[in-house]
């Protein structure tokens, strides 16, 4: 999945003033003239991490900045950003008794994701394992019909179905059980947005989910038109299933919903 940096990212800086206490009942105002918005780390992009970082600055008597410190962020990153900017603005100068001095000032940075390309950002963390899309969301325009609902000409028919291996861990104890896993069917016929539903071990639930996972199918047309199959996958765990997996393979193909 390819991510546009340009996709509606704003970038939120906002100001507030911490005047020192010897100035506490100074008259005069300091407002920003010139705000820059930093840019937001490459690296923290991608990973669709937010934050904030604050700035102390000193602005001068012609309203420029200067002694510019990290006073705390949630990223060194975040930190690296938001200085570069904050050195970038100018304020109207700080009054007391009518004379500009100089006066210390705080400048948040809130580094925010939309939260639409924030869900697409964690999406594509979550698939890049898979090398495919295997969570992503529905088109709203395309019907989800229940296995069970289809006739059996209807239902879906595995190109590629995936046999588990029986879990190494529980080698040697003689321990038989089930996993239950839901998926989806999608248009192209590849398995997406399984879910463990059951499993009677915990260590079935693995190797139940990549074993479907990596089933694929025929995609299943409605009147000529590609819809979404909801599906679950019954599979049996025994010892011996690793020495008879062709006998497995057809075992292994329970599907319900």
């Amino acid at each position: 999945m390819r991510l546009d940096r340009t996709s509606g990212i704003k970038v939120l800086a906002l100001v507030f003033l911490a005047c020192s206490c010897s100035l506490t009942n100074a008259r005069g105002t300091l407002s920003p003239i010139k705000m820059v918005n930093p840019g937001y780390p490459d690296e923290l992009f991608a990973a669709g991490i937010e934050g904030r970082a604050v700035i102390t600055v000193t602005v001068l008597v012609d309203g420029t900045v200067d002694d510019c410190v990290v006073k705390s962020t949630d990223h060194d990153l975040f930190a690296e950003a938001a200085l570069v900017a904050a050195k970038r603005w100018m304020f109207s100068p700080h009054l007391v008794n009518g004379q500009p001095v100089n006066q210390k000032v705080n400048i948040p940075f809130e580094f925010k994701l939309p939260g639409g390309l924030k869900s697409a950002i964690k999406l594509n963390h979550i698939n890049r394992p898979f090398g495919r899309q295997v969570f992503k969301p529905f088109k709203p325009d395309i019907p989800i019909i229940r296995f069970r609902d289809l006739t059996p000409r209807m239902r879906p028919r595995a190109l590629n179905l995936g046999v588990p291996a029986y879990p190494p861990e529980l080698l040697g104890t003689g321990i038989r059980g089930t996993a239950v896993v839901k998926f989806f069917v999608d248009l192209d016929g590849q398995v997406i947005n399984p879910q463990i539903i059951r499993a009677d071990e915990p260590e079935f639930g693995i190797p139940a989910f990549f074993s479907v996972i990596n089933s694929e199918f025929k995609p299943v047309p409605d009147r000529g038109q590609p819809i979404y199959v909801q599906a679950q996958r019954v599979i049996e765990f025994s010892e011996d299933m690793n020495s008879r997996s062709r006998r497995g393979a057809r075992r292994h193909r329970n599907l319900e919903e």
